[in-house]
């Protein structure tokens, strides 16, 4: 109804065995749209970006399906280049409950991440958006100040820290606090075992962020609006993020 023109869904667990009959599910579910799927074919059920793409929107090219970390075969990130800029849609990986991922996010995702973007953004503006797996500011995390936050997936001073690195290097904005820098208890996701939605007990883990041209005006986009959606995770655990540009 709302008609995105580019729609990402995150995890969507896809086999290469059920991509058939999902992807025929998908289109008659969804007709108007083309959709660009990447699988993880190093697990079965796991990972998974696919994007919907309206018919009507330019795609210069071939899609790049899960083209950063590659050899990973998680099916992580579908880039698309439109018109006026390039579109990632990306599902991070977590660093695990104990950690067991913290050094491959930090030490080789998180690199391959900022170089796949400065690549890109040497051509056009980019636009980075998903399940980024990272509380950043302390008024993302509604329990900052808990003792386990700092050892926590996604919360770990050096995740927060890569962040903003990442931001720091491109220049890039992240597109909600650029609108709203004093916003406070406004997450994506909450742990649904223990009701924490209700009581919006959460972080923000879901991201768009685009190059700083998007603020300043020397780029053919200009940021019109960021939100996260509530109404489209009535029960939880990520609530979808907007990001539109004029």
């Amino acid at each position: 109804e709302e008609r995105p023109d580019v729609l990402a869904i995150s995890e969507h667990k896809i086999s290469e065995q059920k991509h058939a009959a999902a992807k025929a599910d998908l289109a008659a579910a969804v007709p108007g749209f083309s959709a660009h799927w990447a699988i993880c074919t190093a697990k079965n059920g796991y990972s998974g970006v696919v994007c919907l793409v309206r018919d009507g929107v330019e795609i210069v090219g071939e899609p790049q399906i899960d083209s950063v970390c590659s050899s990973l075969h998680e099916g992580r990130t579908v880039t698309l280049e439109l018109s006026d800029c390039f579109a990632i849609a990306a599902y991070v990986p977590n660093s695990g409950q104990k950690l067991e991922r913290l050094d491959y996010r930090i030490g080789t995702w998180e690199p391959a991440m900022r170089s796949h973007l400065e690549t890109l953004g040497k051509k056009k503006p980019v636009v980075l958006f998903g399940d980024l797996n990272v509380g950043h500011l302390d008024a993302d995390i509604w329990n900052v100040k808990a003792k386990h936050i700092p050892k926590s997936a996604g919360l770990t001073p050096k995740e927060r820290a890569a962040f903003g690195q990442m931001l720091e290097e491109g220049p890039y904005v992240d597109c909600f606090r650029q609108l709203w820098p004093e916003a406070n208890g406004c997450f994506s996701f909450w742990s649904t075992r223990s009701g924490n939605e209700v009581l919006n007990r959460g972080l923000r883990l879901d991201y768009a962020v685009a190059s700083a041209s998007v603020m300043d005006g020397s780029g053919p986009l200009s940021l019109h609006d960021c939100a996260i959606l509530y109404d489209y995770a009535p029960r939880g655990d990520h609530a979808p993020t907007l990001v539109s540009l004029s």
